[in-house]
């Protein structure tokens, strides 16, 4: 009998401890543009919390730590929020309430200013695919042509993107410089900046052989792109390109 109730103790233990390990918090910290940086370059920082299949997240400002957002996120990438969100401004008040659906698509969002007032709104149709946006200055006045969000893009369209990257880009670049046979998908981030110039082109990946090097080149030299906008303002939005290069034998 004695060993049958250590042996209960030890699993009722394992599993509590498996468990515990299970609910993990997870730390990241951002900039002001909500990409991942290091900690002592932040400005916000998220806690997400498991739960539900999913995370539970609260984000703060990592000076004040005075509280940023509360959302639920599929995975910790902080692009696939669900339900309700509720960002504030640094002083306390609301900034935006928004509702995703369980695809993460937003369907309705209300944003405000530091004073309180109301200045946009955005719902869409999930049956039309239809959206529409209103903007309001501070005195209650409708904007002109406001523009909620749009993502910063080529100017001719994601087909002439890739037209100019095969046009431009130096194939055999591999070949003259020796990489053994083999297929190699490059990765370039960078930036397309307010006024849709491109800046900051730099490789995540290390193949060598001149591969990244050459993708550097055909992205940073692009002609400018249509910004990203937010609140019918340009903002810099971060880009992520990847490139093959397949090395055959003669």
């Amino acid at each position: 009998m004695k060993t049958k109730v250590i042996l209960v103790a030890t699993l009722v233990l394992f599993t509590v401890l498996q468990a515990t390990a299970q609910q993990k918090d997870i730390v990241k910290y951002y900039d002001e543009y909500w990409s991942p940086v290091p900690k002592d370059s932040a400005k916000f920082y998220a806690v997400f919390t498991p739960k539900d299949k999913g995370y539970s997240c609260t984000s703060w400002y990592l000076q004040s730590k005075k509280l940023r957002g509360i959302s639920f996120q599929s995975d910790t990438t902080f692009t696939t929020p669900k339900g309700l969100v509720r960002t504030y401004y640094e002083a306390g008040q609301l900034e935006d309430s928004s509702y995703y659906d369980p695809q993460s698509t937003l369907l309705s969002t209300f944003y405000y200013y530091p004073s309180g007032k109301l200045y946009a709104t955005y719902a869409y149709d999930a049956k039309t695919k239809t959206s529409k946006t209103n903007g309001y200055d501070e005195a209650g006045k409708a904007i002109k042509d406001f523009i909620y969000s749009r993502e910063a893009e080529f100017k001719s369209g994601r087909p002439a993107w890739l037209k100019y990257l095969s046009s431009h880009m130096k194939a055999n670049t591999p070949v003259k410089n020796g990489a053994p046979k083999g297929t190699y998908t490059t990765i370039i981030r960078f930036i397309v900046a307010e006024d849709g110039s491109i800046t900051d082109a730099v490789a995540e990946t290390k193949f060598g052989y001149g591969m990244e090097l050459e993708g550097v080149r055909v992205i940073q030299n692009s002609p400018k792109w249509l910004p990203a906008v937010l609140l019918n303002k340009p903002l810099k939005a971060y880009r992520r390109q990847p490139l093959t290069f397949v090395v055959q034998e003669k």
